[in-house]
C-alpha cells in the first residue's frame, strides 16, 4: 500500500493505492452509489458491513471535500480524497 499527499489548487489530495485484486466496473458503480450498501470479501477473506465508503463520503463532503475511486480489476485500486485548506483563525 502506498499513501501520498499533494497540494492541489486550494487544497490537498490524499491518495491511497494498493496492488490487490481491484474492483470490477459493476461493483465500483455499486460502491459509488450512496443509496446502495455493498460488502464483499477482501483479499484475506475478511468481511465488512458495507458502510465504510458511504460514511467516509458523507464525512468528507461535510468538510467540503470529494472522494473518488479508480480501479483496474486484477491490478489494484486507488482512493483519492480532496480536502480544502483553510486558514487557521486567530483568537
Amino acid at each position: 500500500m502506498i499513501i501520498d499527499c499533494k497540494k492541489h489548487k486550494n487544497g490537498v489530495v490524499i491518495g491511497i493505492h494498493d496492488s490487490g485484486i481491484g474492483i470490477s466496473k459493476e461493483k465500483l458503480e455499486q460502491i459509488l452509489n450512496s443509496d446502495f450498501i455493498f460488502s464483499t470479501h477482501g483479499t484475506s477473506r475478511e468481511t465488512g458491513i458495507g458502510l465504510g465508503f458511504a460514511i467516509s463520503k458523507n464525512y468528507i463532503e461535510k468538510h467540503e471535500g470529494k472522494i473518488w475511486i479508480k480501479s483496474n480489476a486484477e491490478k489494484g485500486s486507488s482512493v483519492y480524497i480532496e480536502l480544502p485548506l483553510k486558514q487557521a483563525s486567530s483568537s
